[in-house]
């Protein structure tokens, strides 16, 4: 479960994300998954991962769990739709800022918050016990990544990818940042 103190760090990190403009929809790819992607291109700095990934967003949001995006006056788009349908329809967020983010409950269900009325419901369906996939959620900022696991469990590290395997709840040790002497 979450802890309150790694509540707040999360939502320090969300507000890289207020104000940004969504600029890249990936979806129909794997089932309802989608990222949305969020300021400039970086490219990367390390040979071995080049070779692999040419660029990468500055900030994404990466969703493997169930969701529904409403407009101002009804539902629009669901996981529950058709991976073409999902497609079309998340396109809708493109060219539009976050006005908010934040995580609630113990699974951190996601709320996003669009201009124009917008809003992005995250449910954190994948709980403890034999999920079909072993994480919900991912935000991705610079080369941080936070992992919202099953039950609530946030997973940090600091690379140019987070590894999810439909077998195992491994996952890499969580980031711990170094303390500086003064």
């Amino acid at each position: 479960m979450t802890r309150p103190k790694e509540l707040t760090r999360l939502q320090t990190h969300f507000r890289w994300f207020k104000r940004r403009v969504c600029n890249r929809v990936t979806a129909g790819v794997i089932g309802a998954a989608f990222s949305l992607g969020f300021g400039p291109r970086v490219q990367l700095r390390s040979p071995s991962l080049r070779a692999k990934i040419k660029e990468v967003r500055y900030g994404s949001v990466l969703i493997w769990c169930s969701w529904r995006l409403d407009s101002r006056t009804r539902p629009y788009a669901s996981s529950d739709e058709d991976k073409a349908v999902i497609k079309k329809k998340l396109r809708i967020v493109l060219g539009k800022r976050v006005m908010s983010i934040e995580a609630r409950g113990p699974a951190l269900d996601l709320t996003i918050r669009f201009a124009q009325g917008f809003v992005l419901h995250v449910f954190c369906d994948h709980v403890p016990g034999n999920p079909s996939f072993d994480g919900n959620w991912q935000v991705h900022v610079g080369d941080l990544t936070i992992a919202d696991r099953p039950g609530g469990i946030l997973n940090t590290s600091r690379s140019n990818e987070y590894v999810f395997s439909n077998n195992s709840l491994s996952a890499p040790k969580p980031y711990r940042p170094s303390r500086r002497r003064s």
